[in-house]
């Protein structure tokens, strides 16, 4: 999805656009858009099987394409517990779309560019949501039939996703705070660890070997400032 696309098909929304993803965007388009929208409909295609645990070879036809139409009504897909419709937005399979994607390994956007990442921007939030949504329509028929990701066809609920984000956000309750600050530390858990010992290694002395270096470093600095004050005392002595 092109920079000036998302923008013009936002200003056409009558979306503001007030949320700060520019930077972010600018990543992904470096790394190559086309190739991150895939990633994530890769991602999206292998776990929508397990994570909505309807997806078996034994499912038949009918019921298959019964639990989609369940599944993409009022966006039930997207809530913690699909069937009642409870904690929108708070579906596993969302976190774990952009974790497969972004955090996987330390040299990933996801760690790198923590501070582009930290909270989940809402962009890349509904764009994961997207994908997912692409990933389910393969079944609509009851059986699975590939389909392009294209920004022709998945634009519209992209920008469904971005305006419902931002309803949710109305009256400043910080919705999209709350929900990608909790996608980005579950996502990020143990590899910030990893990531500092990796860059810094790591301490291996013990608090007694801690306290002996540091009493030392004292006492020859102090043994340095008395054999100064010494040779100052002898020259003024001469």
């Amino acid at each position: 999805m092109a920079q000036h696309a998302l923008d013009t098909a936002i200003a056409e929304a009558g979306i503001d656009g007030d949320w700060e993803y520019d930077d972010l965007q600018i990543r992904i388009v470096k790394r190559g858009l086309a190739q991150v929208r895939g990633q994530l409909k890769d991602a999206a295609r292998t776990l929508v099987r397990s994570q909505y645990k309807l997806f078996s070879q034994r499912s038949k036809v009918a019921r298959m394409r019964k639990e989609y139409r369940r599944l993409v009504e009022d966006d039930a897909y997207l809530h913690e517990d699909p069937e009642k419709k409870t904690a929108r937005w708070y579906h596993p399979c969302l976190m774990e779309v952009i974790r497969a994607v972004f955090f996987t390994k330390r040299n990933l956007e996801g760690i790198r560019f923590r501070d582009l990442f930290n909270p989940i921007p809402a962009p890349l939030i509904a764009l994961a949501a997207t994908a997912i949504r692409g990933a389910l329509d393969e079944y609509q028929t009851g059986k699975f039939v590939r389909q392009d990701f294209t920004s022709q066809a998945y634009l519209p609920y992209y920008l469904e996703h971005i305006a419902n984000l931002r309803v949710l956000d109305d009256g400043g309750t910080e919705f999209t705070q709350m929900l990608g600050s909790e996608i980005w530390e579950d996502c990020s858990d143990g590899l910030l660890v990893d990531d500092q010992s990796g860059r810094h290694g790591k301490a291996t002395i013990t608090e007694k070997q801690k306290s002996d270096a540091i009493n030392d470093a004292k006492a020859r600095r102090e043994r340095k400032r008395l054999e100064q004050l010494g040779a100052i005392e002898s020259d003024d002595d001469m």
